[in-house]
């Protein structure tokens, strides 16, 4: 690799994924723009993960890091320790990205004064990950929004609020880097994030492929307590850096839908005696107490209305009501990417 630094660092965590590791790589190593590094973390993978990245490593301007598995946010933040770009993004090992991924944030990062850019993300099948049939379009110019419009749209997942598909200074991260060995780190973070920067810059059009893998779609059968814990804890952790006030239509949106996948998590805890059955009732009651203010937004769509409305009012039906929605959604999305 040239001694210069590279202008952007791709920073890409993978683990036991050595499924996904060629189209991943292959998407990152044809990209329009040049001035890139790619720093691959390979998080103590016990598959042929490791052989796989060490072959691309002989790419010149690839790096393949070794180190003993973590978990995501310590090998997020361990690719930022090292990264050598002025710039840095993040790509998850088993997602694929657009060829012009790394022009579009450069592009609207320089024209839009820094801060943080931010791309969308489209749902990819496997098949068309593996095969590189993916037909991307040319971005749009992006277009700065206030900070506050953002959380609201991280609120209501117009964007998801994931650490991916952006573009922002290393500094960002190495002072508020993701904590290790906690669970959904990315919604204790992203509102954080926000509050760091000068401004925002959103790309509409899609630059980013998450790619949908049967095995990440498997419901969990088993969960620890800490997982609900830890979720807890983001999402108070993101209202407050939000600055939301308490009667806020975001705010209760936000944790209405979060509370409500508590709720359904709370069914595969195993560890914690009766404790899930008390706090199931006590999110049905608090999604109940709010379905004024949620009914009313008109933001949010029908869908998540009535399942909030029947987790409120028939808290026993939620879980078998709310399967039978994600197989009717899952069944759309795939018709939808497969055509």
């Amino acid at each position: 690799m040239s001694n210069e630094k590279p202008l952007i660092s791709i920073i890409v965590p993978f683990y036991n994924i050595e499924e996904c590791v060629h189209y991943c790589m292959d998407s990152l190593l044809s990209q329009t723009f040049r001035d890139y590094e790619i720093v691959c973390v390979d998080d103590g993978s016990t598959d042929e993960t490791r052989k796989w990245l060490d072959e691309y490593g002989d790419q010149p301007n690839v790096i393949v890091h070794h180190k003993e598995n973590g978990g995501l946010s310590e090998a997020r933040n361990y690719g930022v320790s090292v990264a050598n770009g002025e710039l840095v993004t993040f790509v998850d090992g088993d997602d694929v990205i657009s060829p012009y991924y790394l022009e579009a944030l450069d592009n609207c990062y320089r024209e839009c004064g820094g801060g943080m850019v931010i791309g969308q993300t489209r749902y990819i099948n496997e098949d068309e990950a593996r095969n590189a049939t993916i037909q991307w379009e040319q971005p749009d110019v992006g277009t700065h929004i206030a900070k506050r419009d953002l959380i609201e749209k991280y609120a209501y997942e117009e964007i998801l609020p994931g650490a991916c598909c952006r573009l922002a200074s290393p500094a960002l991260y190495r002072n508020r880097p993701f904590p290790p060995g906690a669970y959904y780190e990315e919604i204790e973070t992203a509102a954080g994030f926000v509050s760091d920067i000068d401004s925002v810059a959103v790309i509409e059009t899609p630059i980013y492929g998450y790619v949908m893998r049967s095995g990440s779609i498997v419901h969990r059968k088993q969960a620890k307590f800490k997982q609900v814990e830890d979720y807890v804890a983001a999402i108070d952790d993101f209202v407050d850096a939000a600055g939301w006030g308490r009667q806020d239509s975001a705010r209760i949106y936000f944790e209405c839908l979060h509370y409500s996948r508590i709720f359904r998590l709370l069914n595969v805890v195993t560890d914690a005696g009766s404790e899930p059955e008390r706090i199931q009732e006590e999110i049905a009651r608090l999604v109940k107490n709010r379905l004024g203010t949620l009914l009313k937004d008109n933001r949010s769509s029908k869908g998540n209305k009535a399942r909030l409305a029947i987790l409120g009012l028939l808290p026993r039906a939620y879980s078998g009501a709310f399967d039978l929605y994600e197989k009717v959604k899952s069944s759309h999305r795939f018709a939808l990417i497969g055509g």
